[in-house]
């Protein structure tokens, strides 16, 4: 979960708060071809995020893990989106070799739409998903798994990441995370013009994210009810529960 505030909300009361919204923290424009050195070494439950437009005519978009900065590194992760084959394919690349076990997928991306990317770092593996958009205003709000590959070399020296091929904009590149215990409690100034982005695997029945403060009052109580088919919506006043709202449909698959 990450909560952060959005530096692109319009603090102009006398405009619409909607006019600098991003739908991501940290949106901006990065040049294509991407590389970036990462501050800190990638582990265990972090996710890499990027978010980017693809050309209308996009033959390839490559992803990759790089050992230092140089032209010839190894790259433990090398994940090539290729249009032109309409397939995902992931490999390795040690002391100039690439690695003999290719795995080919099938690539879910479309030409003309946004890619958005995620790749988990997850009990030695990780793990690609997707969200995909039936044109380039609307994204789904399930991720889809595309597929886990075998961390073939270990992430230790993993320095630069890497983002090239057939994008119009690359507007988001982000990395952070990590596994945390369920049931979860963070203490956490919540004020306008923050946010909470929170991404997890739901099983079950339902799960619940609660808002609450020291008196245990809650502001905003959301519970996912997959036996129920419908997100409730619920607040506190008083000590006691107000009027449930369960309009809208369940945009959650569980497993998902």
């Amino acid at each position: 979960m990450c909560l952060s505030e959005d530096e692109h909300i319009n603090h102009d009361k006398t405009q619409p708060r909607e006019v600098n919204y991003k739908k991501f923290i940290g949106e901006r424009q990065y040049m294509i071809p991407f590389k970036s050195r990462i501050s800190q070494p990638f582990q265990e439950g972090q996710t890499i995020h990027a978010v980017g437009m693809i050309k209308p005519d996009a033959k390839r978009i490559d992803i990759n893990f790089h050992k230092g900065a140089g032209k010839d590194v190894d790259l433990p992760l090398h994940l090539s989106i290729r249009f032109d084959e309409g397939k995902m394919v992931y490999n390795s690349y040690v002391n100039g070799i690439w690695g003999s076990n290719e795995q080919r997928l099938k690539n879910l991306f479309k030409p003309n739409t946004e890619m958005d990317i995620r790749i988990r770092i997850i009990n030695n593996k990780y793990q690609a998903c997707i969200c995909i958009s039936s044109n380039s205003n609307e994204i789904f709000a399930n991720r889809v798994e595309v597929g886990t590959f075998e961390q073939r070399i270990p992430l230790d020296g993993v320095d630069h990441v890497s983002i090239s091929g057939d994008l119009v904009n690359l507007r988001l590149f982000h990395y952070g995370g990590r596994v945390f215990p369920i049931p979860y409690t963070a203490v956490a100034e919540v004020i306008p013009g923050r946010r909470l982005d929170i991404s997890l695997f739901p099983t079950g029945k339902r799960f619940n994210i609660n808002l609450y403060n020291s008196n245990r009052q809650y502001a905003l109580q959301t519970s996912v009810r997959f036996n129920e088919g419908t997100v409730v919506r619920n607040a506190m006043e008083n000590n006691a529960w107000g009027r449930e709202e369960r309009e809208g449909a369940l945009p959650i698959v569980k497993g998902e």
